[in-house]
């Protein structure tokens, strides 16, 4: 089966990762969002030549933090929101985990656990874990 790659936009990511992190834990989409989140990345998206590179060359300490977060937000049923990058800003990946989910907070106000930041095209990704 051919599965139709979208390009990767703010809401294309943000809409289709939030609907793999709420699903059953055997789901092959999850598994491989857990394992290898740029792989995932670019075996769903379609991404431009500078951002599979920039992607490619994140260090391997962010690359692993990414995974440890995904991983607890899968657990906590929790959510991502992403902003790419631009020439005049710089993008995020922030993920909460799922106590929030529900509540009456106001989205400006829900805590994220993690927060990464990268330049336009989706290089020099800097990731950190939150406190509240």
């Amino acid at each position: 089966m051919t599965t139709h790659r979208q390009r990767l936009t703010a809401v294309s990511a943000t809409d289709y990762i939030n609907e793999v992190l709420k699903r059953d834990a055997s789901d092959r989409d999850q598994q491989e969002l857990a394992h290898d989140w740029r792989r995932f990345l670019k075996s769903h998206f379609e991404l431009s030549d500078a951002q599979t590179t920039h992607i490619d060359a994140i260090p391997n300490g962010e690359v692993a933090k990414v995974r440890d977060a995904t991983k607890r937000a899968i657990e906590k049923h929790g959510a991502v929101k992403i902003a790419l990058g631009s020439d005049s800003e710089g993008g995020t990946l922030e993920l909460t985990d799922g106590e929030q989910q529900g509540s009456n907070v106001e989205k400006d106000f829900i805590w994220w656990f993690f927060r990464c930041t990268f330049d336009a095209d989706c290089g020099n990704w800097q990731c950190h874990f939150q406190l509240p």
